[in-house]
C-alpha cells in the first residue's frame, strides 16, 4: 500500500490522515506493521462520507500551497 499511495495509485483519507487509503475500491487501514482492508459496510460507509468532507480541505490546502 505504500508503495501505491508513492506512486498515486492509492488515496490516502486526507493529507493529514495517512494511515487510511483507498486502492482498487476499497478502504484499507494501517495498523502497527500491516495494512488491513475495511470490510464492514457501516466503517466504509464512514470513511466514504470523511473521505467527502475532506476533499474540499485538502484542495484548499493545495491551492495554498502552490501560492508559496
Amino acid at each position: 500500500m505504500t508503495a501505491a499511495i508513492a506512486a498515486g495509485t492509492a488515496q490516502t483519507l486526507s493529507q493529514t490522515i495517512t494511515d487510511i487509503a483507498r486502492h482498487r475500491g476499497s478502504w484499507w487501514l494501517y495498523d502497527r506493521d500491516e495494512w488491513i482492508r475495511a470490510d464492514d459496510p457501516a466503517l466504509i460507509a464512514d470513511l466514504d462520507a470523511a473521505a467527502a468532507l475532506m476533499a474540499p480541505y485538502d484542495q484548499q490546502v493545495r491551492s495554498q500551497q502552490r501560492r508559496r
